[in-house]
């Protein structure tokens, strides 16, 4: 009887699923068990809230005493963050090195805001070149390239308030930063990359516009040149950075920056040659056939070739703008020699 009823006793313990060993050929295994909801907020610990909030209270402090003490104490204070960060990096803590540098950006730029405005832009360059040398000595934290970039954007767009965009030394300005902008993003690390890339487009584009219509306005050579040799950087900064394996995915389709930056070429190039005269217009489109002739005959056909579409999309459009020129001016003999 004892015997029966242990056996009873062992069969009323519920048993587990039989587990199929070896698992079938061809059959998935089970997908893992979905995390509970708060999974997000249990990874969050005591140390990081007091330290987040502490980042917090200085930058707060900082920035009630600008009243009374000036740029002066959060200036004290950012210094104090920032060898404070750099020591957290020594001891490789991440994450109080990541929140540190942080708040000595934020304290930095609250800082100058408090300054006077003639030499704000000077003040944030400066800034730049410390947010840069700061990341060179503390090379894991991720937020000091990415300040410095952004500083140097901003003091770019504070020396540039208030101007003229169409004139040379504004047009200057703005290509020059799209190029170092493509620069940064090549010579970034990985995570910046896509920062420096995002931040980049704008200038670019808005560079590019700005400087085809000074390009195409004027009548002086000597200003269109310039103009024309920092478009033609511009557009071969944009290929540059198919040769980052990792932006490629960011920059669309695989002839997408070859014929804009073709494109944009084309237009600067045609530009300058209008700019010196009557006889300009048709060299442009004369320009344009012997790049089509030399790129069919020279360049690479292979699809990830990027000379055979920049060179196709340079002729095309150096040509197209010599012909319509010709046209608005009724300069038929002219055209019908160029086709």
């Amino acid at each position: 009887m004892d015997g029966h009823g242990q056996r009873e006793e062992v069969s009323a313990v519920p048993q587990s699923p039989e587990v199929v060993y070896p698992p079938p050929v061809g059959v998935p295994p089970p997908p893992p068990p979905a995390p509970p909801d708060d999974e997000g907020l249990r990874r969050v610990s005591p140390q990081q809230v007091l330290l987040a909030a502490g980042a917090v209270a200085v930058v707060v402090a900082g920035a009630a005493s600008l009243s009374l003490t000036g740029w002066v104490f959060t200036t004290a204070l950012a210094l104090g963050t920032a060898a404070a960060s750099l020591w957290c990096g020594v001891r490789r803590l991440r994450a109080s090195e990541e929140t540190l540098a942080v708040a000595t950006v934020v304290l930095a730029v609250v800082g100058d805001r408090a300054g006077s405005d003639p030499t704000s832009a000077v003040v944030l360059a400066v800034l730049s070149a410390v947010f840069w040398l700061l990341g060179r000595l503390g090379r894991r934290a991720l937020t000091w390239p990415v300040a410095a970039w952004l500083s140097a954007q901003l003091a770019v767009l504070t020396a540039l308030s208030g101007a003229d965009l169409g004139a040379l030394p504004q047009v200057s300005a703005v290509l020059g930063t799209a190029i170092a902008g493509t620069l940064v993003t090549l010579r970034a690390r990985r995570p910046v990359a896509p920062v420096a890339l995002a931040t980049t487009a704008l200038w670019w584009v808005t560079g590019v516009a700005t400087g085809t219509h000074l390009v195409w306005t004027t009548t002086a050579t000597s200003t269109a040149a310039p103009a024309a040799a920092l478009l033609v950087g511009a557009a071969a900064g944009l290929v540059a950075l198919r040769l980052r394996p990792a932006l490629r995915p960011l920059l669309g389709p695989r002839p997408l920056v070859p014929v804009l930056a073709g494109a944009v070429t084309g237009a600067a190039v045609a530009g300058v040659l209008q700019s010196t005269g009557p006889a300009g217009v048709p060299a442009a489109g004369y320009l344009g056939l012997v790049s089509a002739a030399l790129v069919a005959a020279l360049a690479s056909p292979r699809p990830h070739s990027v000379v055979r579409p920049a060179g196709l999309a340079l002729a095309c459009t150096a040509t197209a703008l010599s012909v319509v020129q010709l046209l608005a001016d009724g300069r038929w003999s002219a055209v019908a020699l160029l086709l």
